[in-house]
């Protein structure tokens, strides 16, 4: 995109102008030299009286011409004081400008390029680490990521961004210019933090990551994945076995309960610093959301629901206590450890429309639907990993690598009605994130808001459990769904 000149021409004008102290002794002793030099020749040196008055008016000249040479240049640096005072009154700004003052400049361009770059960078290395599972995996993901927030931790840009948005010129720009702008703030304000800080959180965060991703729960001394724990929690009968995998699934707490707890405290800190109250208030703010306003959101939604929410759960209930001969439900009855889906009714089990199927047979109706609906994922899946392995990180997620089409997703498909959820969700997110118009700024090559993705993406999971998707993509009769 264009390079905002208005942003560095005044600051830019200060880049040049000489420093006359400096000028004026360099031409004394440059003349003083010529005279030191000549001066013990000139008698020795056969010339007439003419040349010789003429030798010693050039030297003559050139020692006032130092003084003419500074008044000139005086002169224009005064010229140029008054350029800046002009360009100040005309974008209004409410802080001098400084000669050799570099830190209010800001090229666009320039920005542009060197967050591509760096994050860009950085999300490959993090794209190797959540695929390989390494310590060197991990650790260039760690050095590149704090690259990437070293780059946005400069206090004097982050001052002249500040000051760019405060001048009136910054009212006139389109307003995919100021939200550029403002993205580029809100980026540099969150990392207005110690080198030293910035490195801690980011190493403790990834340190955590890695544990959660090569952890595998044990259960009668033999090792599961994620993936095998879950499907005999979904298939046992017997609630002492199902209380045994549901601890196994929750082992890895051990592992970073005390890391959690440490990093969390770094994170406050960090917030701290930044004026916030906690690392919670200022992950909202930085995400564009008013703490008050979505605590308002929440509260209305849950008075709204609940009562429906209960009706329905008390249903759910009693066919679980029937179906496991108990009085008292607790957590290991429900097929999700963390209730994010309510488990299969005595109807209909959304589960059994999949469970014949090859796990590769998922990402196969995925495609086919995304491109019946004129959205094609063929290029995103090439990049993608769809299949589970030792050391994977075991859940899932979109990674927009570039901003440029390098859009992927990682998953560990297995033929679940869970997993056909995910898939799709994912590719909703995947797909918002590939048809972006290019044309933007690097940096606002991004969904409107979390929520709006969000939203895409649920939508699209959704269709893994609707009777209409079913029978058309998963093959289910319609008499049964």
């Amino acid at each position: 995109m264009e390079d905002f000149l208005f942003f560095g021409k005044y600051y830019e004008i200060n880049f040049f102008l000489p420093n006359l102290d400096f000028l004026k002794i360099s031409f004394t002793i440059m003349v003083l030299g010529v005279f030191a030099f000549v001066s013990p020749h000139l008698s020795k040196v056969p010339m007439s009286q003419f040349q010789r008055s003429l030798l010693v008016f050039t030297l003559c000249f050139l020692g006032s011409g130092q003084i003419l040479f500074a008044q000139i240049f005086e002169q224009d640096r005064n010229r140029l004081r008054n350029t800046r005072r002009l360009l100040q009154r005309t974008w209004q700004l409410d802080t001098p400008i400084r000669t050799n003052v570099y830190h209010f400049s800001f090229s666009v361009r320039d920005y542009q390029k060197s967050f591509a770059e760096l994050q860009t960078a950085a999300n490959v290395a993090l794209w190797n680490a959540y695929v390989d599972g390494t310590d060197e995996a991990f650790a260039d993901a760690a050095a590149k990521s704090l690259a990437f927030s070293k780059f946005h931790s400069d206090p004097q840009k982050y001052q002249g961004l500040k000051r760019i948005r405060e001048t009136s010129a910054f009212e006139k720009l389109t307003p995919i210019e100021r939200r550029m702008f403002e993205k580029a703030f809100l980026m540099f304000e969150q990392n207005q933090l110690p080198d030293e800080l910035l490195e801690k959180m980011t190493k403790m965060s990834l340190e955590i990551e890695q544990v959660f991703q090569n952890f595998r729960g044990e259960l009668d001394g033999q090792t599961y994945s994620n993936n095998e724990l879950l499907n005999r929690l979904r298939e046992g009968a017997d609630s002492d076995d199902r209380r045994k995998t549901w601890d196994a699934l929750k082992q890895v707490g051990e592992e970073v309960s005390q890391k959690l707890i440490e990093l969390a405290k770094v994170r406050n800190e960090a917030a701290q610093k930044l004026g916030y109250t906690n690392y919670w208030e200022m992950t909202v703010h930085f995400q564009e959301y008013k703490p008050e306003s979505l605590l308002d959101i929440f509260g209305e939604l849950d008075r709204l629901t609940k009562p429906l929410f209960a009706e329905m759960k008390e249903e759910m209930d009693a066919e679980l206590k029937l179906r496991f001969g108990v009085e008292m439900l607790k957590p290991w009855h429900y097929d999700n450890p963390f209730f994010q889906q309510p488990p299969p009714s005595n109807e209909v089990n959304p589960c059994d429309f999949y469970e014949k199927k090859q796990r590769e047979e998922i990402a196969e109706i995925s495609a086919r639907y995304f491109a019946e609906i004129g959205l094609s994922v063929e290029e995103i899946l090439r990049k993608s990993d769809l299949y589970e392995r030792e050391n994977k990180c075991q859940h899932a997620f979109s990674f927009d690598i570039d901003a440029n089409r390098d859009v992927r997703i990682l998953c560990n498909l297995k033929p679940t009605d869970e997993w056909m959820d995910t898939q799709l969700h994912e590719l909703g997110h995947a797909v918002y994130s590939y048809y972006n118009d290019l044309e933007l700024p690097h940096n606002i090559r991004t969904p409107a808001h979390a929520f709006t993705t969000e939203g895409v993406a649920m939508f699209f999971g959704a269709k893994a459990r609707s009777p209409e998707w079913l029978a058309e993509y998963a093959g289910a009769a319609p008499e049964q769904v």
